[in-house]
C-alpha cells in the first residue's frame, strides 16, 4: 500500500511509455500525484506533481505524451472549469503546457441556465 499524503485520491491513469501512474486528489487535495511502477512495486514520486482546483477526471492522450485533467474550479471562487494539459516526463514529472477554459460554462452560468451546480463532470479522449 502506497499513500499519496492527500485527502482523497480518485481517478487513476497508467502510462506504459514512462511506467508512471497518476492519481487525481480532490476534496481538499487539489492536485495530481505521480508514482513510478516497477513490476509490481509502486513508489510515490511526488505527492503534488501538479496543483489544480478540484480535479475530477483525467485521461492520457493515445500517444502517451500528454495527460489531460479536468478541474471544476469549484473551490477557487471562480467556478470556471478548465482542462489542463501536462507533458509527462520520463521521471513521472508533469509540466503544464496549456489550460483551456474557453467554451466551458462556469458554475454560475450552469445554475442560471439549467439549475445544475457542476457543469463539467467528465473527460474522454479519442
Amino acid at each position: 500500500e502506497v499513500g499519496t499524503g492527500q485527502p482523497d485520491s480518485c481517478w487513476i491513469q497508467h502510462n506504459p511509455r514512462n511506467s508512471c501512474v497518476y492519481t487525481t486528489n480532490n476534496n481538499g487535495g487539489d492536485s495530481i500525484s505521480s508514482f513510478n511502477l516497477d513490476g509490481a512495486a509502486l513508489e510515490l514520486v511526488k505527492s503534488e506533481a501538479a496543483t489544480l482546483n478540484t480535479p475530477l477526471d483525467m485521461d492520457i492522450h493515445p500517444d502517451n505524451r500528454f495527460l489531460y485533467a479536468l478541474s471544476t474550479g469549484h473551490n477557487d471562487g471562480t467556478g470556471q472549469p478548465r482542462i489542463y494539459v501536462y507533458e509527462m516526463g520520463c521521471d513521472c514529472a508533469l509540466r503544464e503546457v496549456q489550460a483551456i477554459a474557453h467554451g466551458l460554462e462556469t458554475e454560475e452560468m450552469r445554475i442560471e441556465n439549467d439549475g445544475v451546480l457542476f457543469g463539467v463532470v467528465g473527460l474522454g479522449l479519442r
